[in-house]
């Protein structure tokens, strides 16, 4: 659903409940910045990003992103 033109919000709100279901799952807040990136907005997308960051300091998706 990320990748597809105009769905976007779409992704986000899915990744915002995967977030709900998963809060310790890194991949989920990646999940919240890619879609928050894909809308311009920075600074959820950096949000994301560090929330993931803190719960895997090593995170190679995080890391790319930067």
């Amino acid at each position: 659903v990320l990748k597809q033109p105009g769905r976007a919000a779409e992704a986000g709100a899915a990744a915002e409940r995967a977030v709900e279901l998963a809060p310790h799952d890194p991949d989920a807040h990646v999940a919240v910045g890619l879609a928050a990136g894909r809308q311009d907005q920075r600074r959820p997308e950096r949000d994301a990003y560090l929330r993931a960051l803190a719960l895997d300091p090593g995170h190679a998706t995080v890391e790319l992103a930067r």
